[in-house]
């Protein structure tokens, strides 16, 4: 099994799609919203507010938002 079978195994065992479908489709992995893209954090579920958020949705499929949850960033 390839390094990208094994993730969307992982990712469809998590959240019922890939990240490839989620990212295709423009809504986060995690919670399934819409992506938007916004110039300061605000919490809405599927915002993007950074360079570094707009990256790592496109790693992942997750959006900012989610990510910080899972990692309990606080400001």
């Amino acid at each position: 099994m390839s390094l990208r079978e094994f993730q969307d195994k992982v990712s469809m065992m998590a959240h019922g799609m890939t990240k490839g479908e989620a990212v295709e489709k423009d809504i986060c992995v995690n919670c399934k919203q819409p992506i938007s893209m916004s110039d300061k954090k605000t919490g809405k579920k599927g915002e993007i507010y950074s360079d570094a958020g707009e990256r790592e949705y496109k790693i992942s499929g997750v959006c900012e938002t989610c990510f910080d949850a899972v990692f309990f960033e606080e400001d």
